[in-house]
């Protein structure tokens, strides 16, 4: 790993850790800057490279990324997006099946209203 992307990667995640929304690589850029990344092939890399280790999330419905919820996981985690607000909540796959439908249910409820 070259030591601008190592650079990049320390700037990177906590920039994402800080942040309960997802983050388009193009914003994270710009929250990024003031380090020193100046390009988008960087952020990329680096999102790649924490995405890899399980630190940062992508979220294909969005193109944005969030940090792991619950530090270094294997990738399988399911998301609770919320359509007012735009938070995401990180469901792991240790809180099961149930949890899930129970948040889908409260979600449902409300929307009818």
């Amino acid at each position: 790993m070259t030591a601008i992307r190592s650079c990049a990667i320390r700037a990177i995640f906590p920039a994402c850790a800080r942040r309960a929304k997802p983050d388009e690589a193009h914003a994270i850029l710009d929250r990024v800057r003031k380090a020193g990344i100046a390009h988008p092939p960087t952020v990329y890399r680096a999102l790649n490279d924490l995405m890899q280790k399980g630190m940062v999330h992508r979220l294909q419905s969005r193109s944005a990324f969030i940090a792991c919820d619950h530090g270094a996981c294997d990738g399988k985690a399911a998301f609770a997006i919320c359509r007012a607000c735009d938070r995401v909540v990180e469901i792991s796959p240790q809180i099961g099946i149930k949890r899930c439908c129970a948040i889908w249910r409260l979600t449902k409820s409300r929307q009818s209203r």
